[in-house]
């Protein structure tokens, strides 16, 4: 079988709790094989995940992929990462919110595919908000509560990049 190792990076590395998240629902079906069909399966047997935590981690990966986009936006060296930053904040926290109208793109961990596959092509769900995890309806909320709290407004700063940026002020983004 063609796998993926399952990566681990340090946790200074930007993005490396997503990468690892996306990384084990790649390989989800041969962790499971292992887990349960290797000579040690018996040392598995307290920690392997139940399907409900399978959901759960893709449903906080599906957050995470939320979030993910401003961190990677937020680390570019360039005055367009400036100019952008607090617009890339609001739209990050107005995804989270839609969520509780829209629903949120879920990786269905009913489906079977190829660890190799790439992220973008495994198959989805759309869960209503009241179909998550109440976990996952917790972590929402929390975290729309820390960008009203931490990020109410652009500073000024930001609101002078803004202003003279000009695909900003073409595209009416102010």
């Amino acid at each position: 079988m063609d796998v993926i190792k399952l990566l681990i990076p340090n946790e200074t590395r930007v993005s490396g709790v997503f990468t690892m998240y996306e990384s084990l629902l790649r390989s989800m079906r041969c962790v499971n094989n292992y887990c349960y069909r290797s000579a040690e399966s018996n040392l598995y047997e307290d920690v392997v995940l139940t399907e409900a935590e399978w959901t759960s981690v893709a449903e906080t990966y599906a957050l995470l992929k939320i979030t993910n986009r401003l961190a990677m936006t937020s680390q570019i060296d360039n005055i367009d990462a400036n100019c952008f930053s607090y617009f890339n904040v609001a739209k990050t926290r107005d995804s989270l919110v839609m969520i509780t109208e829209m629903g949120l793109n879920v990786l269905d961990v009913s489906a079977t595919w190829a660890p190799t596959l790439e992220p973008s092509l495994i198959p989805t769900v759309t869960k209503g908000y009241h179909q998550l995890e109440l976990a996952t309806q917790t972590l929402i909320g929390r975290l729309v509560k820390e960008y009203d709290t931490y990020f109410p407004f652009p500073d000024s700063d930001q609101i002078q990049m803004m202003l003279l940026h000009p695909v900003m002020v073409w595209k009416g983004l102010l």
